[in-house]
């Protein structure tokens, strides 16, 4: 039988318990909002230096397109394409390390999402237990055992005051009984 006073302290815990649990979930948010702003920031510069990186080719091919570079034509195309080889690599290799950023954030999400939910479904099933407590000590404190006690103070009190007039009454009621037998004794006393 569970003791309805165990009911503030399990409460007290189940509260706690949900509490961390929130507390855990702004944690989590507040570190994957920190790494998408990382993220964002190591992208935009990306997106910067893609740019940059593009227009000093466009400038370095416009360059080496004079008299000069017509007559070395072979040997400045191969270097021509040994810069845009090493500028695509770079670009590349950039944009690499942001996409093994977001998968292992994505993974670390999931992760938090799925430990959240668990907690969450721990949480529930606590007040699941307590609700069903608490419904069996309500329907104790309704059953033959309690039935004598009105949930009503008041009423109760009321109650308590009927009786006691109820029996001042029978009391007054076997006095003046009493007392008309005392005389009739005492008036057959007296006539012998």
């Amino acid at each position: 039988m569970y003791d309805y006073r165990d009911l503030s302290r399990d409460l007290i815990a189940a509260n706690g318990n949900f509490t961390s649990c929130i507390n855990l979930l702004q944690d989590n948010y507040n570190q994957f909002t920190g790494v998408l702003k990382d993220l964002h920031d190591k992208l935009r510069r990306a997106i910067s230096n893609t740019e940059n990186n593009l227009k000093q080719l466009e400038l370095e091919i416009s360059q080496n397109n004079g008299t000069l570079a017509k007559l070395f034509a072979g040997s400045n195309q191969k270097l021509q394409q040994e810069q845009v080889s090493k500028r695509r690599m770079d670009i590349i290799n950039e944009l690499s390390e942001i996409e093994k950023q977001l998968e292992s954030l994505n993974k670390d999400f999931s992760n938090s999402v799925q430990n959240i939910v668990e907690s969450l479904n721990k949480q529930m099933l606590t007040y699941k237990e307590m609700e069903n407590k608490v419904k069996t000590v309500l329907e104790q404190v309704n059953s033959s055992e309690f039935s004598m006690v009105s949930p009503n103070p008041v009423l109760a009190v009321n109650q308590s005051i009927q009786t006691a007039i109820d029996t001042l009454n029978k009391i007054r009621q076997n006095i003046a009984e009493n007392k008309v037998l005392n005389e009739i004794t005492n008036t057959l006393d007296n006539m012998q």
